[in-house]
C-alpha cells in the first residue's frame, strides 16, 4: 500500500480519523496580488493541453508556489516529487508532488514539514482527497521522528483550476467548505501566506 492507494474508508478505519467540514477556515486571509511574472506565466500557458497531471502542476500549480516562495525567501523550502516514507508497514510512503517545510534552501526534507500540496487531473476534488490526507499523516508522523510538532499539518488538492485545503490537527481532519478558483489567485495566495504566518509565531 501507499499514499495513493488510501480511500477514505482506509482514513477511518486505518488511520482512526475523523474528517468534519470547517466553515471558511481561511476567512481572516488576506488576498495578496500575484505578481507580473506570475500572471505573465499563467496567461502564457492558458491555452495549453494539460492533460496530465505533471502538466497541470508545472504549468499551474508551480507558478503560484514560486510567488509564495519568493514572497517568504528566508523561510521555507518547496520540494517536488519527494518520497516522504514515514510508515511503510501502514502504507505511508511514497511520493508527494509539493511539500512546503521551515528552514530555507534545504537539500533534504527539513522539519517541520507544514504543508502538502496534491495535484490531480482534471476529476472531482473528493477523488483526491484520501491521499492528500495520507501524506499529511505521513508528514505528522516524519516530525515527530524529528523533534517537532507533529500538527497541524496543513493540505491541499488541486488540480490547477480548483483549490480546496484542509487541515490536520491530532485524530481530526478540517475540510474547508470554502472552494477556490484560478480565477482568484490572490485568494489562494492569501490562504498560503496565512498558512506560512501560523509557523511564524
Amino acid at each position: 500500500m501507499s499514499y495513493r492507494k488510501f480511500t477514505y474508508t482506509d482514513l477511518q478505519e486505518k488511520l482512526q480519523l475523523e474528517l468534519r467540514q470547517a466553515d471558511n477556515m481561511f476567512a481572516d486571509a488576506k488576498p495578496i496580488a500575484a505578481s507580473d511574472w506570475l500572471i505573465a506565466a499563467l496567461e502564457r500557458t492558458k491555452n495549453y493541453p494539460k492533460t496530465s497531471e505533471k502538466a497541470r502542476s508545472e504549468m499551474l500549480v508551480f507558478p503560484i508556489l514560486t510567488d509564495l516562495i519568493e514572497n517568504n525567501k528566508d523561510f521555507c523550502t518547496v520540494y517536488s516529487g519527494e518520497n516522504l516514507d514515514a510508515d511503510k508497514k501502514r502504507g505511508l510512503n511514497g511520493e508527494c508532488d509539493y511539500i512546503i517545510s521551515k528552514k530555507s534552501m534545504s537539500i533534504a526534507i527539513s522539519t517541520p514539514i507544514f504543508t502538502i500540496i496534491e495535484a490531480k487531473r482534471a476529476q472531482s476534488i473528493e477523488q483526491g482527497i484520501p491521499q492528500c490526507v495520507a501524506q499529511m499523516v505521513g508528514a505528522s508522523i516524519y516530525n515527530q521522528k524529528h523533534k517537532a510538532p507533529a500538527t497541524p499539518i496543513f493540505g491541499c488538492v488541486t488540480f490547477g483550476e480548483v483549490w480546496k485545503f484542509m487541515k490536520l490537527d491530532d485524530h481530526t481532519v478540517f475540510i474547508d467548505s470554502e472552494t477556490y478558483y484560478l480565477n482568484e489567485v490572490p485568494k489562494i495566495l492569501g490562504v498560503l501566506q496565512m498558512i506560512l504566518d501560523f509557523y511564524k509565531k
